[in-house]
């Protein structure tokens, strides 16, 4: 019984136990306190209330997910040009292209352009340091034939261990400018765009070597498992293998094995049937500049720009006797 005046709204179990919400007042009739009450089912209520939820949760969730996809696609677009100069990049490493494209996001252009200007200085600088060379060697190589004139005219019998001394000296300069010249020659004028491919580059670089040494009759046995091209550009590959198989064309008798195989990494291995070297030789052959044998100035400067490319490469070379009976040099790379 509520007062009269006093309202009261409250939740309650019906007779059958379903939730009702009922409303009651309290009020004053005939002189006497009199309570009027109206509850509403609230089962159909909060079933609908319920059910509300679930789809709310449910949409709530289909429309973070596709916001999700959304973005993730929007990350990747965007993100797909990026790609493909990371992609470029790699390539550019293995020498197959020679700069990067500039059809990239705004955010990158400038680092894309800053790195093809590099590149194209850096293969200016690269031609015109090998054009130099060749130029150096050739424009030494006339005054060095007057000054051995010279010598001859000059020096009399009187003094035979100055003019010996003299021409050897001369001679020693004569052989460093022909090496110069045959790595000049055997570097070409190509600027490097490509690998060093086996089938094409290899055949030119033995017969310009055949060229170069043509007072020599030298058998040069090839085997090549299963490589098709050197991982380096084509440039550094003719220095590469130029070097090696020019040091051995120099001490070999008769015979020379050159084997490429991919067993550890790309396997380069170089053999000859020369006089060799020792353990102490061995270990000094990488040293720029080390000759073993003052009768032929030059021995082991091939060697070791062999060991310097090596080195860039992040390679590793190893030195041993051959088999053939003279030394057998190992790169790998």
């Amino acid at each position: 019984m509520l007062p009269a005046g006093k309202m009261k709204i409250q939740r309650v179990s019906g007779p059958q136990k379903q939730a009702l919400l009922m409303w009651s007042r309290g009020f004053y009739k005939n002189g006497q306190p009199l309570t009027i009450a109206v509850a509403e089912n609230m089962d159909v209520l909060e079933r609908g209330f319920a059910s509300f939820q679930k789809q709310y949760l449910f949409w709530s969730l289909v429309a973070v997910v596709i916001l999700l996809l959304i973005q993730r696609y929007i990350v990747i677009f965007s993100l797909r040009s990026v790609n493909a100069t990371a992609r470029d990049v790699a390539r550019l490493e293995d020498a197959e292209i020679t700069s990067l494209k500039e059809s990239v996001p705004s955010e990158i252009l400038p680092l894309v352009r800053a790195i093809n200007s590099l590149l194209v200085r850096q293969q200016k600088r690269l031609q015109r340091s090998r054009e130099a060379m060749g130029n150096l060697a050739h424009a030494i190589r006339t005054p060095l034939t007057l000054l051995q004139q010279t010598v001859d005219d000059a020096f009399t019998d009187d003094r035979p261990q100055v003019f010996h001394q003299v021409r050897l000296y001369n001679q020693q300069i004569s052989q460093l400018v022909e090496k110069a010249l045959r790595q000049a020659r055997l570097a070409g004028d190509a600027l490097g765009v490509s690998r060093f491919n086996l089938d094409e580059d290899l055949p030119a670089l033995i017969d310009t070597l055949k060229k170069l040494h043509r007072n020599r009759h030298i058998d040069i046995e090839v085997h090549i498992d299963d490589v098709s091209d050197l991982p380096l550009e084509k440039q550094d590959g003719m220095e590469l293998l130029g070097n090696l198989l020019d040091n051995a064309w120099k001490w070999t008798h008769s015979r020379i094995r050159l084997c490429i195989d991919n067993r550890e990494g790309v396997r380069i291995s170089v053999e000859d049937d020369g006089p060799g070297a020792d353990q102490e030789t061995l270990q000094n052959l990488s040293r720029r500049g080390k000759r073993q044998d003052e009768n032929m100035p030059g021995y082991g400067i091939g060697l070791s720009i062999v060991q310097g490319l090596v080195e860039d490469l992040e390679g590793q070379i190893r030195y041993s006797r051959s088999p053939l009976g003279g030394l057998k040099v190992e790169v790998l790379l």
